[in-house]
């Protein structure tokens, strides 16, 4: 399905789809150094 939209031209449906994964990536990767952390204050 996103071989379609690449295929098509559609640039701004691929985009917004690299923005909302590169946005969760970001928030995974702060996210687990937060924990880790957290995890090495309460030792």
């Amino acid at each position: 399905m996103l071989e379609d939209y690449i295929e098509a031209g559609d640039i701004n449906v691929s985009s917004a789809f690299f923005r909302i994964l590169f946005k969760y990536v970001l928030i995974y990767v702060i996210g687990k150094n937060l924990y880790s952390n957290k995890r090495l204050c309460f030792k």
